[in-house]
């Protein structure tokens, strides 16, 4: 009964929110064939969580956590760079708390994702770190560690400390799994890089050079970049970070288990 009640809950939320932001096709079976994949997204996601849930340590406690943004609870994170203090805002779709009501585990809604441990050592991947200093920083909660969870597949992958692991679920440590001296190094090399970013911008040097490129590009026609030369451009970015940024911490990096 608890389950018919929530899938039936979720099918009135999903169409009042079609309603409120419609999707726009230009034919008619192509709005119903993406309805019914969202729907059917939502169902499989609902069911997953549900059976995970019966069995999982951590309970889900705060959705849609604003900082900064609009009507938020908390004000914008504060990050001090060489010409002051900038305001960092964002919306942490779900966070989970312990038992004991002092650790928290950070969650990013996808459609569909993987979190990539390459995107944390080249400063790319700065959403994760982000939101849990600001959760650490409002809500007081030891950060267990923090996930992209991709709804399409149910699937959670992220990084977190060593010692709270079985908190998140994770019976065997990975390379993302940091042991607490790692951990708040790795999360501080992260805010090095905000830092950093920030300065460039303010001083507006906007290199072109990318850290990361997308295999598919709707600006390829336009883009300056010679794919050819982007193995060397990555090359002089990671040189150029070993000689400003401290290393990333912990072992080499191999392929993120899945978890």
């Amino acid at each position: 009964k608890n389950t018919e009640k929530m899938l039936a809950f979720a099918s009135q939320e999903i169409e009042t929110a079609m309603r409120l932001y419609a999707m726009v096709f230009e034919k008619t079976y192509r709005y119903d064939l993406e309805a019914a994949g969202v729907w059917e997204m939502l169902k499989t996601f609902l069911l997953g969580e549900q059976a995970r849930l019966e069995t999982a340590v951590m309970i889900p406690r705060y959705f849609e956590m604003g900082f900064g943004v609009s009507e938020a609870e908390y004000p914008a994170f504060e990050v001090e760079t060489k010409n002051g203090k900038i305001g960092i805002r964002g919306k942490i779709d779900r966070i989970d708390v312990s038992p004991e009501g002092t650790e928290g585990l950070v969650m990013d809604y996808k459609r569909t994702a993987t979190f990539n441990p390459g995107d944390l050592v080249l400063g790319v991947q700065l959403q994760l770190p982000i939101y849990l200093i600001a959760m650490e920083h409002f809500l007081g909660l030891k950060g267990v560690g923090a996930e992209l969870y991709s709804v399409k597949d149910v699937s959670r992958s992220g990084f977190y400390r060593k010692e709270l692991m079985q908190l998140a679920g994770k019976k065997r440590a990975g390379p993302m799994t940091f042991s607490e001296e790692n951990f708040i190094k790795m999360v501080g090399r992260s805010l090095l890089f905000i830092r950093r970013f920030a300065e460039e911008m303010q001083a507006k040097v906007i290199t072109v050079k990318p850290r990361v490129c997308e295999a598919y590009c709707a600006y390829a026609s336009v883009c300056r970049i010679e794919k050819w030369k982007l193995p060397s451009m990555l090359e002089e970015i990671r040189a150029e970070d070993q000689k400003t940024m401290p290393p990333f911490p912990g072992a080499a990096l191999l392929e993120e288990e899945e978890v």
